[in-house]
């Protein structure tokens, strides 16, 4: 078990704490990336908890934090944003805004790239996705880009009976229970399959 975590703090000037959070190595340290920042005088960064295992380092977060209280939430002097343990419980509404505003920009990333057709490269994901299956002849079993502009032409396997064509092109299970109901033979040398193309919209 690792047991190399700590929890500390970040104190003001009268000694009074201002954030509590759990770290391993350097992190009560480091000014980047944060949102609350260390005191400039490390003297004022204390360490309440060492040589904890992380399950335990994140029990004390909880802890001191629920101890000392949040100003957001007017139960306390800290300016901790969540009641710390896995870092988002219960955050506070400028945190649920941040949230919110990332999930909103990554969907505007997603969408931004359009193909020639104007369409959304993100809403065509699945499409694409489709083009992976191959048939025997290391084509695209679905939809591949082709044809006219903004359409797809779809390699599609069925199967037929080449002795009576006019069953017409169908999935195995299909073509076999319509030679069953015309008393047709239905065996395996009854049926082979076929690849042919239709254009789609896409």
């Amino acid at each position: 078990m690792v047991t190399e975590f700590y929890v500390y703090a970040y104190l003001r000037k009268d000694n009074t704490p201002y954030y509590i959070g759990k770290g391993v190595k350097r992190r009560a340290y480091r000014r980047g990336g944060r949102i609350i920042s260390p005191p400039r005088d490390r003297k004022r960064i204390v360490f309440l908890r060492t040589g904890l295992s992380e399950d335990k380092a994140f029990e004390w977060e909880r802890f001191y934090i629920k101890h000392y209280g949040r100003i957001d939430l007017g139960t306390g002097i800290l300016r901790n944003a969540t009641d710390g343990g896995d870092g988002t419980s219960n955050p506070s509404e400028e945190v649920r805004k941040k949230y919110r505003n990332n999930g909103k920009r990554a969907a505007e990333r997603n969408h931004k790239e359009k193909n020639e057709s104007g369409k959304s490269i993100f809403a065509l994901k699945a499409t694409k996705n489709l083009n992976k299956e191959k048939n025997e002849n290391g084509k695209s079993v679905n939809a591949v880009k082709g044809g006219k502009k903004g359409s797809a032409i779809l390699h599609t396997q069925k199967w037929e009976d080449p002795d009576h064509p006019e069953l017409g092109k169908q999935n195995p299970g299909n073509l076999v229970r319509m030679q069953k109901r015309r008393g047709l033979p239905h065996g395996k040398e009854n049926r082979r399959k076929v690849v042919y193309c239709e254009t789609n919209e896409l």
